[in-house]
């Protein structure tokens, strides 16, 4: 691996340069507005695609050599031989509407989306290219890993699974589903939006979120949760009905687990948001503006920023890169 891949997609080698400059410039990191309304799609603000176009710029001009890029989608071989429809693939190949990718457990892939970004294709996947034109990058996983990096503005690209859609809005992730239609999002920069049915999660950057057929997307939590935690997470997901579950998510909840707290406030009764309230309130002191009252009333611009301010945190010990707690998808020797 390389300094290349560390600009990608945060994998390889750091670059000493860029890492002072990730450190100079963190507490500036731009904290994206959403929607104020729930029950329709959220969405990010400009600024976010103003960001991922000023990375992409600021990226070409420190590495020239990375300005090739295939134009449509064009598929090349990183280990062994994928199939592509009925075609076992090389060296590279043009992907068209309509056709399969197909890896086995030794071989590995990587889709160039048009000139927005690409995706690394684990072994042992099938997926679908569904749309190509210049509003609509979609394609669908059936099953298997897929590492995502796209530079490009908000909801331009998705992947569709079983068990929700996953809405590209400016990042880099790993989403990975098994044979039974189920799976896991993980988030490493950026945001991404799981839509399913009507019910939707948005996913920051260091967090997971479970989708289940059938179900949807539940809840997004961090990876330092305990799995008593997300045992009780994904048992309130699917059958919010029990109070049992939710008693046991606030009062059991750790310094890891209140952020799953603040991201189940819209599907909780109020009762259960002012207990929530003074859980996560006794870890993380919420931002000025941010009441009791407030949340218990379901105010939507201050369950956002308190959300915000969650995704912003700085929990390490509660965090994870992807590749800890998914299946890696594996980099070639040499830059792409």
């Amino acid at each position: 691996m390389t300094h290349d891949d560390y600009l990608w997609d945060g994998s390889g080698r750091p670059d000493p340069d860029v890492q002072r400059l990730e450190r100079l410039l963190a507490s500036h990191r731009y904290r994206p507005a959403r929607s104020k309304r729930i029950g329709v799609p959220l969405r990010l603000v400009a600024g976010l695609a103003a960001a991922a176009v000023l990375l992409l710029v600021w990226q070409y001009a420190l590495r020239p050599e990375m300005q090739e890029v295939p134009s449509g989608w064009r598929v090349e071989t990183l280990t062994g031989a994928p199939c592509l429809g009925a075609t076992a693939i090389r060296q590279a190949a043009d992907a068209s509407e309509g056709e399969w990718l197909v890896t086995d457990d030794t071989s590995a892939a990587v889709i160039w989306v048009s000139d927005i970004g690409r995706v690394r294709v684990a072994p042992n996947s099938r997926l679908q290219i569904v749309a190509t034109d210049s509003t609509n990058h979609r394609m669908k996983l059936e099953r298997g890993t897929l590492h995502v990096s796209i530079w490009a503005p908000p909801r331009l690209f998705f992947v569709e699974t079983p068990a929700a859609v996953a809405v590209d809005l400016g990042c880099i992730y790993t989403i990975t589903v098994d044979r039974d239609g189920n799976g896991t999002l993980c988030v490493e920069s950026g945001w991404v939006g799981l839509e399913w049915d009507g019910r939707e999660s948005l996913v920051p950057e260091g967090a997971l979120c479970d989708i289940r057929e059938g179900a949807g997307p539940g809840t997004p939590y961090l990876a330092g949760a305990s799995l008593d935690y997300l045992d009780y997470l994904e048992r309130y997901d699917l059958d919010p009905g029990t109070g049992e579950y939710l008693d046991r998510l606030i009062h059991e909840a750790d310094v890891c687990d209140v952020f799953s707290l603040v991201y189940l406030l819209p599907r909780v009764p109020s009762e259960a948001r002012s207990r929530i309230f003074d859980r996560v309130s006794s870890f993380v002191p919420p931002w000025p503006g941010i009441t009791r009252d407030g949340i218990a009333d379901l105010n939507l611009a201050m369950v956002e920023e308190w959300q915000d301010q969650f995704a912003c945190f700085e929990l390490e010990p509660c965090r994870a890169t992807c590749d800890a707690v998914l299946p890696k998808v594996h980099a070639p020797a040499e830059p792409l």
